[in-house]
Order: structure tokens, then sequence, then C-alpha cells
């Protein structure tokens, strides 16, 4: 752009957006730096599981979500309704077939400006008992993303600056003793509809990602890392093709040769079906149906 555009870009889910130079908006968090590349490889593939998921929302703005799934044994089944005030307080309760009930409770903007702090809990009904808290925190300014989590276990801390059309982060974690901390540092480029990503475990491992949005109905990704402890290298590609506004077409593969296939299908204005096929090296393929319903 010229220096008199009133434009300028920046960093959000791993992808340029034009804005006004009045308004600020911080980077993505350090897990969503890849995260188009990683989507790309991640929604839609998986043929292990048949699932049914149906969504709603209720005239005082409750959401509700049921989804059922199986694999190879009983069915799994979840219910979750959340719901959002209009002044930044944020509710959510989830209860799942292993009778564990996780309630979730956000607030936004409270503490302080341009901070998001969530707290969760784990009940199982049947003892009474409390099987696993957490708390989670994030603050955004313009061109910082950081966040902080801290769990029975764990603390973590993960922070992202943004510099023109670059992208750099780190992430550490340690027991609540500290006594032993283990981190990584990514770093990432975006240009147009092109992103290349990059990180570095403390262990010497490094992992990538590039993704490119050829077209508006065409986007193509690779991942790939190396292992520091054995010297070997693993590599993916991955595609989408949208046919029309009803039919996206998806595969990818490994240089194992395993491949993956996706076919999503818009029924109709609230209902999607979703037919996946796991083709191994070594072993038989499998094939998966999955249906969204949103009523």
């Amino acid at each position: 752009f010229s220096q008199k555009s009133p434009f300028r870009t920046i960093f959000v889910s791993s992808s340029p957006l034009l804005y006004n130079k009045n308004i600020t908006m911080a980077p993505p968090s350090f897990k969503n730096v890849s995260k188009s590349a990683d989507n790309l490889f991640k929604d839609d593939f998986g043929a292990s599981s048949n699932k049914v998921t149906i969504k709603s929302t209720t005239s005082t703005g409750v959401n509700m979500k049921l989804e059922a799934s199986r694999s190879s044994g009983p069915v799994n089944g979840v219910i979750e309704s959340s719901w959002k005030t209009k002044g930044g307080l944020k509710l959510k309760e989830k209860w799942t077939t292993a009778n564990v009930v996780t309630t979730e409770v956000g607030l936004n903007d409270k503490l302080f400006k341009n901070s998001d702090v969530t707290l969760s809990a784990d009940i199982s009904p049947a003892t009474s008992m409390l099987n696993n808290w957490s708390v989670k925190t994030k603050y955004n300014v313009d061109n910082v993303a950081t966040n902080l989590d801290i769990s029975p276990k764990s603390v973590g801390f993960s922070s992202v600056f943004s510099w023109k059309k670059y992208l750099f982060g780190f992430k550490a974690s340690s027991p609540l003793d500290f006594s032993n901390f283990s981190g990584s540092v990514i770093g990432s480029f975006t240009s147009g509809n092109l992103s290349i990503s990059t990180n570095v475990l403390d262990t010497g491992d490094v992992e990538g990602t590039v993704f490119n949005k050829c077209c508006d109905n065409f986007s193509v990704g690779a991942k790939f890392g190396w292992l520091r402890s054995t010297s070997a290298s693993n590599f993916g590609l991955a595609g989408s093709y949208k046919v029309d506004d009803n039919t996206t077409l998806k595969a990818k593969v490994d240089n194992s040769f395993n491949s993956n296939f996706a076919f999503v299908q818009k029924v109709s204005k609230n209902v999607s079906a979703t037919v996946a096929l796991d083709v191994p090296a070594k072993s038989d393929a499998k094939i998966g149906f999955n249906v969204s319903i949103n009523a």
C-alpha cells in the first residue's frame, strides 16, 4: 500500500487482515500461529469413528451441543451448554458418558482491559470428587499476545509478537515444583495468501508448515519435521478443493504413503455430511461418517 493509505497489514490467526490504522489488534496465540495449515491437515479427516453432532441456540441465547460418536466400543456422548452475558461473563458446562462434568467460568475484560480469564473444574458426580482444575489467562495488546495456564500439575507461559509480516513466539512449561522445564520457539512469515512457520523445540526437534490459498476454492499445505534423537524426517502434503458452495474434496498423504480423504457435502442449509476414508500403507482401509445438524 502507498504511504497515504489508511490501512496496514496485521496478523490474526496466521492470516493478514486489512484494518483501519486507528484499530489495534493482537497477533494469534502461540498454538494458532500455524492454524491455517493445522486445520487443513486436521479438519474433516479421520475414519476411525462415526459421529453425529447437533447444535442449537435457545431463545434466551444459550448454545446447546449434543454429540454422539462410536469407534469400536460403546457410544460416547457429550452434552454441552454455553452462555455469554453482555457484560463479558461466559459460562459453559459439559457432561460426558464417562460421567464427568466440566464447568467453565470466563471473565472477558473484567479484571483489566484486554484480559480473558477462564476457570475450569472437572467433577465426577458419582464420587463428588474434583478430578482436575485449571486457570487459563490471556492478555492481548497491539503486537503482543500472552497466555498463562496453571493446573495442579504444571504451569505454562507463551507469548507471540508481531512485526510487519513476521510473527515471533516462545512457549515454556514446568511442573509446579519447577523441577524441569520444556519449551519451544516459533517464527512465521505471511505474505498475501502464503504463510510459512517453523517451530524449534528444546529437544532440538524441528517442525514446520507451509500454507497457500492458491485461489478462492483451492488451498494446499505442507508439513515437515525432523527428530534430533534419530535424525528421522517426516513430510506430508494436503489439499482442499471447493467444487461448489455445497461440496468440498480434501486429501492428504505423508512420506510413509498413508493417505486420507474426505468428502464434505452440505445437504441443506442446516445439515452437512462428511465421508472420511483412511488408507494406511500397511493395514486395511477404514471409512467413517459424520453428520452435523444446526437445529
